[in-house]
């Protein structure tokens, strides 16, 4: 009998994309971009994302608080909602629970989602809560962006520079590291990386009007494989620079402690939630200076889209084919 892990998660989702019809002609985009967009009214198009985040899977109770597991269930959404240069409004999350949970840690769920919905301009507007055998998470949001300018991931072409903001690698460090008990002070960009992720709204906001960003995707499953999806929505290949990957010293440093390859975590460690973005060649400066004008994450121009293969400039020089190694769900066997 062939199962689900035998299909993937990424081949399950356009597996199941045609099997859905698509019936309003004011669905502009919908599965298999970071977020729908919808057609709703003149004045601005909606966007929809939705999460979900499942004990056991994507987080564990003692390695957070439950008021940091309420922002960064909030934060990976409003991530998607920026990777379409979108603004986010309104919020419904909706909670399984055991029935043994303590209301203390319910409630901080909610102080969390608050703390970052009140960060970032966004409204808890409903949801629903059944009872479950673990904490399930889910979390639907809405946004908006102009007209016919949101940014998908279906618009690479050949020439392009890829900019990704702020560094790589800091949240999946942040991880290991709290899966080995070091808390270390010194580590606390890569634990806040993971913890407490800051979903990059203002900057791919700048970046969107400039009008030069042709495809961009937030970095939830590792830049290997997110990648990858820009890739092949456009039927086009890709090259990255090692060398230009922005690595801050704290992820090497934590990478060093924990025995690990902070070029590895760079790749395909994961929940990163930075944003990548395919420019016009001749733009990328002016990219970069409009996201540093935000006054948060710089951008960093680190490879270029080109017809072919997806591949990868090591150190040393030479060229190799990058393999897909972020996180999937369902992952084949």
């Amino acid at each position: 009998m062939t199962a689900v892990r035998h299909v993937g998660e990424f081949d399950l989702i356009a597996r199941w994309s045609q099997l859905v019809g698509r019936r309003s002609p004011q669905l502009v985009t919908g599965i298999g971009d970071d977020a729908a967009v919808i057609a709703c009214n003149p004045d601005a198009d909606t966007l929809v994302t939705t999460d979900m985040l499942v004990e056991g899977v994507h987080f564990r109770t003692d390695l957070s608080t439950s008021e940091q597991l309420g922002w960064k269930s909030l934060a990976v959404s409003l991530s998607d909602v920026a990777a379409m240069g979108g603004t986010p409004t309104f919020a419904f999350i909706s909670l399984g629970l055991p029935a043994d949970t303590p209301l203390s840690f319910a409630d901080g769920l909610y102080r969390g989602v608050e703390r970052c919905a009140a960060e970032f301009g966004v409204t808890v507007a409903g949801g629903d809560t059944v009872s479950a055998p673990v904490i399930v998470i889910n979390l639907a949001l809405l946004g908006e962006a102009p007209v016919g300018r949101a940014a998908l991931r279906s618009g690479a072409r050949p020439g392009d520079a890829l900019l990704v903001t702020g560094s790589l690698g800091n949240s999946p460090a942040g991880l290991r590291l709290l899966m080995a008990g070091r808390r270390d002070e010194r580590f606390s960009i890569c634990l806040a990386a993971h913890l407490t992720p800051m979903p990059r709204l203002a900057e791919a906001r700048a970046a969107v009007a400039t009008g030069a960003v042709h495809a961009m995707i937030d970095l939830s499953d590792g830049l290997s494989g997110d990648l990858r999806h820009i890739c092949k929505a456009a039927g086009v290949g890709a090259v990255i620079d090692e060398a230009a990957l922005p690595i801050d010293e704290e992820c090497r440093e934590a990478a060093v402690l924990l025995g690990l390859d902070p070029v590895d975590l760079a790749l395909s460690g994961g929940e990163d939630y930075e944003l990548l973005m395919a420019v016009a060649p001749d733009a990328a400066s002016r990219v970069i200076s409009a996201v540093a004008a935000t006054g948060g994450a710089r951008a960093t121009c680190i490879g270029v889209i080109q017809p072919g293969d997806v591949t990868i400039r090591r150190a040393t020089g030479c060229l190799a084919p990058l393999e897909p190694r972020g996180w999937e769900h369902f992952g084949r066997g």
